[in-house]
């Protein structure tokens, strides 16, 4: 795309929004993997670099969101995004300081879960939708802690979905 000021479809501009009321927000945890690991690429050692000096930027963070115009079946869903989890080596990576520096590791299976909220109560479902990715957003991720990605299904309607 082109044009000043011009954003795709589902972007998300980093703002600090509430988390709407009944949502929960996911759980990471640190984990210890045996092995090597890899040495950083050339450009991840500037990434941590800058975290490191301010661990509550969450400039490294990314979101997207697509609009879903049909029924969705929840377990098919949840089974294809866990496929892709399965074949996207870079959805698994934890970053871990080690005594030779930090090492970046593929996790064989990170333990995660779909969350589905909602917002189908709100008088605008998709600004609420927002608001909650934009709030999630504005929160830094510790490259230590898997898994690195979060996968939300925002209900609008039945028909509806974020």
């Amino acid at each position: 795309m082109s044009g000043r000021g011009t954003q795709p479809p589902g972007y998300l501009p980093q703002t600090h929004c509430a988390i709407p009321a009944g949502a929960t927000r996911w759980r990471s945890k640190r984990i210890t993997l045996a092995g090597d690991g890899v040495r950083l690429t050339s450009a991840q050692p500037g990434i941590r670099f800058a975290q490191q000096l301010d661990a509550s930027n969450p400039i490294c963070n990314a979101g997207e969101y697509l609009e879903i115009h049909r029924s969705v079946d929840v377990a098919v869903f949840e089974a294809a995004l866990r496929r892709v989890v399965a074949e996207a080596e870079n959805l698994r990576v934890t970053f871990v300081e080690t005594s030779d520096g930090p090492r970046r590791y593929v996790h064989p299976d990170p333990e995660w879960q779909l969350n589905i909220i909602s917002v189908s109560g709100e008088a605008d479902p998709q600004e609420a939708a927002e608001a909650w990715m934009r709030s999630d957003l504005a929160h830094p991720q510790d490259p230590a802690v898997v898994p690195l990605f979060l996968f939300v299904l925002f209900r609008a309607a039945d028909d509806r979905w974020f």
